[in-house]
């Protein structure tokens, strides 16, 4: 049964059949709902393109995430309380195009009435098949395509009795760094700036622990690097913030963080990526120039393989870097704790002796035993930079 609506403004009958309950017909209802359905369906729609369009387009996918250790209180030496996340998704690519170079096997280069025997044959489809698969292949090769490298002549030898001579080759020696380091007294500490990732919470512990004329300040920034600028800005806070502060001496730390693309599109482990990461390294170090002496901390070895050659190749560019400038010095981390393998090692053998746990359990952080050795080693830099007499003691 059906009914229409009575509008009483103009006494007419008028609207569509509803039924005994006032509800539209079931085939109207059913329009409705295709309808809901539709609009519900286009709007999803536009908010899943919408969110895609909108995603950074040069985020990196071997960006590395760490959750920092608590910045109120050190680890212990035996239970590592580090949360730490770490995800990757595809492994890093990191200097690959800097494998090492077969060499020229000569011996298998005959004349061009001889033949050379090549150990894998291939197919049909041109891919390599294994030797027990189908016989050798002969090859001729004719000794004019080998390119024999021209031979090195060796440098003159100097003359003793010239000693313009004499004075040119000390003047090329590398000089001794001379003293930039202020004296220090319980009174009067030195001002110790603290930076860098994550692994510079470690050593920032370790001087505020010791017994020494310093006072430090800390500033990490978890997860950040030389690399992703648009994430923290390193070259800038160092420009902006560190070096108008009058600290003594600075200490940097970073390069974890850093196996992946500079936003702009160089590829990792290239010639241009190198150069860049060089140049704000650089960058760094002239922005300090004639205030702190800066102490730069070179990664350790790690246990992911996927940041292994990102942390090789920031303290190969950094090391060098260092040694261009009269007021850094460099603190190799990576020769200090590496095991005897010469690779990442959980725990090692302190001046005692006693086997100690100097990393956590991520493979990437350090212990607080740690951080103490490497306070030990950035207090001999400062040390070795003060005048002679000098003491943090």
């Amino acid at each position: 049964m059906t009914r229409k609506v009575y509008h009483r403004t103009d006494d007419r009958w008028r609207g569509k059949p509803r039924d005994a309950g006032g509800h539209f017909l079931s085939s109207e209802r059913r329009a409705r709902v295709r309808l809901i359905i539709v609009v519900l369906t286009v709007g999803l729609l536009i908010l899943l393109v919408t969110a895609v369009l909108s995603r950074q387009p040069d985020v990196d996918p071997n960006r590395i995430e760490y959750i920092d250790v608590d910045s109120e209180s050190a680890p212990a030496d035996e239970v590592v309380r580090i949360p730490f996340a770490f995800a990757v998704v595809t492994k890093s690519t990191l200097l690959q195009n800097r494998g090492p170079i077969p060499p020229i096997n000569t011996t298998q280069v005959e004349p061009e009435t001889g033949a050379g025997s090549v150990g894998a044959a291939r197919g049909a489809d041109g891919h390599g098949v294994s030797s027990g698969a189908a016989e050798t292949q002969d090859i001729r090769v004719p000794l004019s395509a080998v390119s024999v490298p021209e031979p090195i002549a060796p440098e003159p030898a100097i003359d003793p009795a010239d000693p313009v001579a004499i004075a040119q080759a000390i003047a090329a020696l590398p000089q001794p760094k001379g003293p930039i380091v202020r004296d220090a007294s319980p009174d009067d500490p030195l001002r110790v700036y603290v930076g860098g990732d994550s692994l510079s919470d470690a050593p920032r512990w370790g001087l505020v622990n010791s017994d020494t004329n310093i006072v430090v300040t800390g500033d990490t920034h978890v997860s950040t690097g030389v690399v992703a600028e648009w994430y923290f800005d390193w070259v800038g806070q160092v420009e902006q913030v560190v070096a108008p502060a009058g600290y003594d001496v600075v200490v940097l730390t970073m390069g974890a963080n850093d196996a992946q693309r500079f936003q702009f599109g160089f590829e990792i482990g290239s010639a241009e990526w190198n150069a860049e990461y060089e140049l704000r390294v650089e960058t760094m170090f002239t922005s300090l120039e004639g205030g702190p002496l800066v102490v730069w901390v070179g990664m350790p070895p790690v246990a992911p393989v996927n940041i292994g050659p990102a942390v090789e190749a920031a303290n190969a560019i950094t090391s060098a870097t260092t040694e261009r400038f009269d007021h850094v010095e460099y603190v190799d981390a990576f020769t200090l704790f590496s095991g005897p393998d010469g690779g990442f090692a959980e725990r090692m053998a302190g001046p005692d002796g006693v086997l100690k746990l100097v990393r956590a359990g991520d493979g990437v952080h350090y212990s607080s035993t740690a951080g103490d050795w490497l306070a030990d080693a950035i207090l001999d830099k400062i040390s070795s930079r003060m005048a002679a007499g000098d003491t943090l003691g």
